[in-house]
């Protein structure tokens, strides 16, 4: 997992800050070391085990909460030096406006991103993958359904401007596709919920519902990226299906939904 989960920081990373070169050619105040850094930050914990100073952590800085504090604190802290970086450099408005846009993909792609990995600490290691496999794939089935059935069906364009295939049919199909996905995949596991209640259906529904409209988020400000660089695909790494961004768009705020709904008892 930590080659792929490296992989597609980086790849997302890169690709965001060529559009943005491409789009306002300004400076990007991140390089491959601060996106490895910003993507390890919640593995601060596994390192110092791995290393064997996992007694020198605090318990509590070993939870969820503790990793979530390493992101939290780490990012702010990388944010800092590329602030500094940009104020020691500077030559005009383009360094201040490269070090917010800077700052901006960092929180919005590295930050987020490095909550999959969080996830996958989450109680004993099957069912923490288990969870982690089905909000990825119930995600990516959104984007399927949602391409099918605005082939299908599609009449009234979602967002003509930024995404001109996108059809509010697309959508309504794919948030179908997702529940019924996200029922059948965590409808049969246990929770905190009692069966009786009916959650076994509507937590995954929920989840469910709320990856399709934030999975559209993720989409639509990329699109919006590589419309204002005008450019079709954010990279051609992955021949077929364009580049690593193209792929994580939406699986950007993924990790922060499945995080809440493992938290609520939802799946």
């Amino acid at each position: 997992m930590i080659l792929v989960y490296l992989v597609v920081c980086l790849g997302t990373a890169n690709e965001a800050t060529q559009i943005v070169q491409k789009c306002w050619n300004i400076p990007v105040f991140w390089t491959t070391a601060v996106v490895i850094a910003s993507a390890a930050l919640p593995a601060i914990p596994d390192l110092f085990k791995v290393f064997g100073y996992s007694e020198l952590l605090p318990d509590d800085w070993k939870t969820t909460t503790g990793r979530l504090a390493f992101v939290c604190v780490g990012n702010w802290l990388l944010a800092a030096w590329m602030g500094t970086t940009a104020i020691l450099t500077y030559r005009g408005p383009g360094h201040a406006q490269g070090w917010l846009v800077s700052t901006g993909l960092l929180l919005f792609v590295s930050a987020p991103l490095s909550v999959w990995w969080i996830l996958r600490q989450i109680d004993e290691p099957a069912l923490a993958m288990f969870r982690l496999i089905g909000i990825a794939l119930v995600t990516k089935m959104a984007d399927t359904g949602a391409y099918f059935a605005g082939r299908s069906f599609g009449r009234n364009k979602l967002a003509p401007v930024m995404s001109p295939k996108k059809t509010w049919e697309g959508l309504i199909g794919g948030w179908i596709t997702a529940a019924l996905v996200a029922v059948c995949y965590f409808g049969s596991t246990e929770r905190i919920f009692d069966r009786a209640t009916g959650w076994f259906v509507w937590g995954p529904i929920l989840l469910a519902s709320a990856l399709t409209w934030f999975g559209l988020f993720g989409d639509l400000a990329e699109s919006m990226m590589k419309r204002s660089g005008e450019v079709k695909d954010s990279g051609s790494s992955l021949p077929g299906l364009g580049g690593v961004w193209d792929v994580t768009d939406s699986l950007i705020p993924a990790p922060i939904l499945g995080l809440l709904a493992i938290e609520f008892g939802l799946i």
